[in-house]
């Protein structure tokens, strides 16, 4: 079982993290994204750990991949 968290749960977050979340051997355990509004839903239904900082989470989780989905301006910091 592939562990992963996806940074920026925007429209193409929600898209990859929705398709890799049927995938038999993949858990989601994590998600960073600034919106305080997608964080509090995320908490509401899901089991998430929720970050506003990606530093954060990844020196906090265990993960073994990540997807970067926020705008492409941010990319190059973060990978």
């Amino acid at each position: 079982m592939l562990k992963g968290g996806v940074i920026g749960f925007g429209r193409m977050g929600v898209t990859h993290y929705s398709i890799l979340n049927t995938h038999p051997d993949v858990q989601f355990v994590a998600v960073c994204d600034s919106s305080k509004f997608i964080l509090k839903n995320l908490k509401r239904y899901t089991s998430l750990k929720l970050f506003t900082d990606y530093r954060k989470m990844l020196d906090e989780v265990e993960i073994d991949f990540v997807i970067v989905a926020t705008p492409t301006i941010y990319h190059t910091e973060i990978v």
